[in-house]
């Protein structure tokens, strides 16, 4: 992408990019597995369901080394969501 701008393989921006669902679409063209967020903009509209949507995507990175192993649990006990 442009200076300043990187984009990921898939073309979208890192950080993410403000589209209108009218005519925008996702296709997917990329080598490597990927996750898309889609939701809708402005996060603060007074009315719900305009056209336009905040999409971030995520690409999966090959993973050269081994991991650091990481806690089995996911939240420290006492703590809930």
């Amino acid at each position: 992408g442009p200076l300043g701008n990187p984009q990921r393989e898939s073309g979208i921006p890192l950080g993410g990019i403000i589209v209108d669902s009218r005519t925008a679409r996702i296709a997917p063209h990329g080598t490597r597995p990927a996750l898309a967020l889609v939701t809708c903009w402005p996060f603060d509209s007074v009315v719900p369901g305009g056209p336009m949507r905040y999409v971030v995507l995520a690409e999966a990175e090959e993973i050269t080394s081994s991991p650091t192993p990481r806690s089995s649990t996911m939240f420290p006990s006492g703590s809930s969501m």
